[in-house]
């Protein structure tokens, strides 16, 4: 693998919600809209190569089904996360939380992209 290609597994410590950027783009945009719906926000990656959004979440919290097009990475995948050696292009931070290891709630996520995250806040 090469210092263009590093990944990291999901479903250790993580699992990821992959989402179109057609839809993750603007969720994030609505979402750090508000001080108090962004202090509920985890880590979030872009792919400008693959047209995703990347959202951390805690392991094993996924609700059963999400939103067509949007699809849940565990155990047996994994994603490029940015860093040195990594071309922006592949992956790039669109949001850090203020937090260090703070991650999206599933649930809230979930919840957000059927614009309802009122109820799980």
């Amino acid at each position: 693998m090469s210092a263009w290609d590093q990944a990291v597994d999901a479903g250790i410590d993580w699992d990821a919600v992959r989402i179109p950027t057609g839809q993750g783009v603007p969720l994030l945009a609505r979402l750090t809209a508000d001080a108090e719906t962004r202090a509920h926000l985890g880590p979030v990656v872009i792919s400008d190569r693959s047209l995703v959004t990347y959202w951390p979440i805690t392991t094993g919290t996924s609700p059963a089904h999400w939103p067509t097009g949007v699809r849940l990475l565990t155990r047996g995948t994994s994603i490029v996360l940015p860093g040195l050696g990594i071309d922006p292009y592949l992956a790039r931070w669109l949001h850090r939380p203020h937090l260090p290891g703070q991650l999206t709630g599933a649930t809230w996520l979930a919840a957000a992209l059927t614009h309802t995250t009122e109820a799980v806040v």
